[in-house]
């Protein structure tokens, strides 16, 4: 007869949304050893990972003259310098006077210039693996900019000429990744939601009957009585 009545359960459209939920809390010890796997995780590969670095230089646009008409030039041409500090012939001039073993296209990807139009001010970004190897391209970086912009300068009205200048020597590099911290937060959470769907999924493909409640609604019979789990005591006599 428990084939007719199983039948008959699943056509009735099977457990209810309350008893998945419990039935889901039943399997927490799987939603918390995925959050813990997720969280391990995140931490080994965050620490097998090599740190980089960064070293942040600013350069200044200033304009001969404070008039407006020059300021505004100076501003339309931020963003310009920017793309200069970072050309391919920027970054082979670096090569050579730091004698790197590097192509020019490598220096260039540890390179972000960025202009700041209202300030005129070009912030250049150096990321590199060693935190003195960033300064020192950082430093090179800024002196070949404004080394380039004097001789673009040189032919030009002293009374018309803009001219980009080293803010402040750049720092030591700071390590910016990678962010242990932030990485293990992240996979704790994606591990918790992982986990929830994962507990409600085993709830879900769980067709069993697990207390008399259930065997009464479900299978329409009444339950006479039930035999207890036996006790260790019990089980081993």
């Amino acid at each position: 007869m428990a084939g007719p009545h199983m039948v008959r359960w699943r056509h009735d459209g099977g457990l209810a949304l309350g008893e998945r939920w419990a039935g889901a809390r039943r399997w927490w010890w799987v939603a918390a050893l995925t959050v813990a796997v997720a969280m391990l995780g995140a931490y080994a590969i965050s620490t097998l990972q090599q740190p980089v670095y960064r070293s942040i230089v600013r350069l200044l646009v200033t304009p001969a003259r404070p008039d407006a008409g020059q300021t505004i030039a100076a501003q339309n041409l931020v963003q310009q310098y920017g793309l200069l500090a970072a050309s391919e012939p920027v970054a082979r001039a670096v090569g050579a006077r730091l004698q790197l073993d590097l192509p020019p296209e490598a220096i260039q990807a540890k390179v972000r210039a960025s202009g700041l139009k209202d300030e005129l001010v070009v912030v250049v970004q150096v990321d590199d693996v060693s935190p003195t190897r960033a300064r020192e391209l950082a430093a090179a970086l800024a002196a070949e900019t404004e080394q380039q912009q004097a001789v673009r300068m040189a032919s030009v009205d002293p009374r018309d000429r803009i001219e980009v200048r080293v803010a402040s020597p750049p720092r030591e590099g700071t390590p910016i990744a990678p962010s242990t911290a932030a990485s293990v937060a992240a996979a704790g959470v994606l591990g918790l939601l992982a986990g929830c769907a994962l507990a409600w999924l085993l709830a879900v493909l769980d067709d069993t009957l697990k207390a008399p409640p259930e065997v009464e609604r479900h299978l329409r019979l009444a339950v006479l009585g039930s035999i207890p789990r036996p006790t260790s005591g019990q089980a081993g006599r």
